[in-house]
């Protein structure tokens, strides 16, 4: 809510009122957008590597694991990227 709080308080300046009205939400739409994203991007690893691994054929279960941790580094990034 410090977004909207911080809409009282600007006087005067109607160029810098709007841009804390468009700004705002378009920031903490793509925050939660690149949240929602590495939260999907890990589960469907977590959800798909296990049953490669076991029911794969042979050699999976090294490339299951490799995948898996490129997968969860992908879905750091995009974690770390929602941050800022």
């Amino acid at each position: 809510y410090s977004g909207l709080t911080y809409l009282t308080y600007v006087d005067g300046d109607i160029c810098e009122k709007t841009c804390a009205e468009m700004t705002y939400p378009l920031a903490v739409t793509s925050a939660m957008g690149f949240s929602m994203l590495a939260l999907w991007q890990s589960t469907l690893a977590s959800m798909f590597a296990p049953g490669l691994a076991l029911r794969g054929p042979p050699g999976s279960m090294e490339m299951a694991a490799n995948q898996l941790v490129e997968e969860y580094q992908g879905a750091m990034r995009l974690f770390v990227v929602s941050l800022f």
